[in-house]
């Protein structure tokens, strides 16, 4: 019983937090190792992300978050975006990362209402799996981990959608598929 108080005294810090845009949560996330939840106590990013994490796993927080964001003002949207557009433009310069065996991650970038990460698969796993089932299983992936996973989960709630394009060695289109805020039921 005590547990749960505790989790979900967590949780409304993570919303208390997420209800203001001028705290400038992804600023905090990119930029800081520690972030202000209330007067002098502090969390460091690793228990913030897994607060945010534990949030998002709970349809109504989910959905308390959502309807937090949908009140953000047009000119906080802007900022946030502007400070996005930022930091995927520093880290785009740590690109080309090879992310596994198969798959290079070329690039990262926010437009509009989605953020499209460029790959490059190798001739190996292009040759090995026929495109229909390879891109199956990386959707089912993708999808999961864009829901689920802290930073990416969150910018699903505010409306950003993923694309995720897949290019040959040759640099040949291959695929693409798209995770928007209705697959991961926000």
């Amino acid at each position: 019983m005590h547990e749960n108080r505790h989790y979900l005294g967590e949780i409304q810090k993570v919303i208390s937090l997420l209800l203001k845009p001028s705290s400038l949560l992804f600023l905090f996330l990119v930029l800081g190792t520690q972030i202000t939840i209330a007067s002098d106590q502090k969390i460091d990013l690793e228990q913030f992300m897994s607060m945010t994490e534990q949030a998002l796993r709970n349809p109504e927080t989910a959905k308390k978050l959502k309807k937090a964001f949908s009140k953000w003002s047009d000119n906080d949207r802007r900022f946030l975006s502007i400070k996005l557009r930022d930091k995927m433009s520093e880290f785009n310069q740590l690109l080309p990362m090879q992310l596994d065996e198969f798959t290079t991650l070329d690039s990262v970038i926010l437009a509009h209402d989605s953020v499209t990460q460029k790959h490059t698969l190798t001739n190996e796993i292009v040759g090995l799996i026929p495109k229909k089932e390879l891109m199956h299983e990386m959707r089912g992936l993708l999808k999961n981990s864009t829901c689920t996973t802290p930073v990416s989960g969150l910018l699903v709630l505010m409306g950003y959608s993923f694309i995720y394009a897949y290019y040959e060695e040759d640099g040949r289109y291959y695929s693409s598929t798209i995770i928007s805020p209705k697959e991961c039921g926000y």
